[in-house]
């Protein structure tokens, strides 16, 4: 039977374990390929099939968070001058994205 100074070592460590592969998943930055999956004309904006923009991001996935909704489209911007937010084409429903690395 472990002593009771043994069973909070053993803690210590898995919670010293789970805060270093937190803190390293928090700093692994991931290269997404997002591609658009068909037309779209919405919002007076025109998207067309196959247009795709690469990104590096440390959100994943990559739509279901703000900031990683933000720097896709700040991707589409910069490279076409289109906004996929204002589309409403900013989901998983318009948007393929694929993990590069």
């Amino acid at each position: 039977m472990k002593t009771l100074g043994q069973v909070d070592m053993y803690f210590a460590k898995v919670r010293y374990m789970h805060y270093s592969i937190k803190n390293l998943t928090n700093k692994l930055i991931m290269l997404y390929k997002v591609t658009v999956k068909n037309n779209l004309i919405s919002n007076g904006v025109r998207l067309e099939k196959g247009m795709s923009v690469e990104v590096a991001s440390q959100s994943f996935p990559l739509l279901s968070t703000r900031q990683g909704k933000e720097q896709v489209n700040n991707a589409f911007m910069a490279k076409y001058g289109v906004d996929i937010k204002k589309a409403c084409a900013d989901t998983s429903a318009w948007l393929d994205v694929v993990k590069i690395n």
